[in-house]
């Protein structure tokens, strides 16, 4: 191993799922990890039966690999339609691959192409901006691959996917009619430019320093009818869907609502309660 992990907080994924057999051949739960270095060769790594709650750095150090470029790393075109970022991504976030479904796709085509997918979706949307959708400057590019995409961030980097687990960070930040009339908004101009998310769910949503939500992660965005590559999370989608469709944002909408209720008033619960929390590996949602 190249990349040196001294904390787990160098690593730049840790998911978890029930991917991994005993010795039986039944499923168990497993845990992957991902690191980029300052030269952005990528490592990975997976531990089966331990949750990404019972990570630690030996773990990492002992199981941590490079990967190759060609296995998520798409080439970057030629054909001067994506934009390149600057190569200074100090105060940017950079969204790498999709690490959660790496052990399902590695050695195959699929995660290159769902990012250059995701690039190009982005390249749209700069040309398409709305106030309440993340912001996108290019494509990280290194030995003429795609990276990374380069997006804005902000001083509150947590995503609403974080509520639940750790409603005490929002205090002061849901303010329940700004956020869905945001949302109503960001996706009202998607719908108009004849796009769907297809992926709507408290994960894809970030609050911004002025308290506006930002509509995030469009590997799933796509023209009406399109077929796609990813789509949909368990729980806020009807039903398994295959097809972009305005239908697909409509439905995921109307199950946040009363969900934003439940964690509003969970917020309030954590604020009068007054808990003392640290802010640890064990407080990241599970995916």
């Amino acid at each position: 191993m190249v990349v040196d992990i001294k904390r787990l907080q160098d690593l730049c994924s840790v998911c978890q799922d029930r991917g991994g057999k005993d010795d039986n051949g039944d499923p168990i739960v497993r845990t992957g990890f991902a690191a980029i270095d300052e030269e952005e060769n990528a490592y990975y790594g997976v531990k089966v039966g331990i949750s990404m709650r019972e990570l630690t750095v030996d773990i990492v150090r002992e199981n941590l690999g490079p990967i190759q470029d060609e296995e998520i790393y798409p080439p970057f075109p030629g054909d001067g339609n994506l934009t390149v970022a600057p190569k200074d991504t100090t105060g940017f976030y950079v969204k790498r691959t999709a690490w959660a479904t790496y052990l399902d796709f590695k050695g195959g085509e699929f995660l290159p192409k769902l990012m250059l997918q995701e690039a190009k979706t982005m390249e749209f949307l700069l040309q398409n901006p709305h106030p309440n959708i993340i912001k996108y400057y290019g494509c990280h590019v290194k030995r003429d691959r795609i990276t990374g995409l380069v997006l804005q961030t902000f001083e509150f980097p947590h995503d609403l996917g974080f509520v639940s687990s750790r409603p005490d960070l929002f205090k002061g930040k849901l303010d329940k009619d700004c956020i869905l009339a945001g949302i109503r908004s960001g996706l009202d101009h998607l719908h108009s430019l004849g796009w769907a998310h297809n992926d709507i769910n408290p994960a894809n949503i970030l609050i911004d320093d002025a308290g506006e939500p930002k509509l995030i992660d469009f590997g799933s965005c796509q023209p009406f009818g399109a077929h796609l590559m990813s789509s949909g999370t368990k729980g806020w989608c009807k039903e398994t869907f295959f097809h972009s469709a305005k239908e697909n944002d409509e439905y995921s909408f109307e199950v946040f609502k009363p969900w934003l209720d439940e964690m509003v008033l969970k917020v309030e619960e954590s604020v009068v309660s007054h808990k003392s929390w640290e802010m640890k590996l064990q407080d990241v949602p599970p995916l």
